[in-house]
C-alpha cells in the first residue's frame, strides 16, 4: 500500500507491507521511503524502495502465514 506523508509542508511517499495482512489488528506493518527517478527526455518516472530488504523480509514472512 502507498501511502502519502506530509513533513513540513512537504510530500513523501511511504510503501507499506503487512506481514499479516487477513489480520484485523497486529498487522506488523513494515514501511519504506520511495524515491523517485524521472528522465529528462520523455517523463518516465520510476519510484525506487529506499529499503528493499526488509520489504522483501515481510513479504516472505507474509507468504508463509498463507500457506
Amino acid at each position: 500500500m502507498v501511502l502519502p506523508h506530509y513533513e513540513s509542508g512537504e510530500g513523501k511517499l511511504n510503501l507499506r507491507l503487512d506481514t499479516h495482512p487477513t489480520a484485523i489488528f497486529r498487522k506488523k506493518s513494515v514501511r519504506s521511503s520511495l524515491h523517485a527517478e524521472v528522465c529528462s527526455s520523455c517523463g518516465y518516472v520510476e519510484f525506487y524502495a529506499d529499503d528493499p530488504a526488509e520489504l522483501l523480509f515481510a513479504y516472505r514472512e507474509s507468504q508463509e502465514k498463507v500457506k
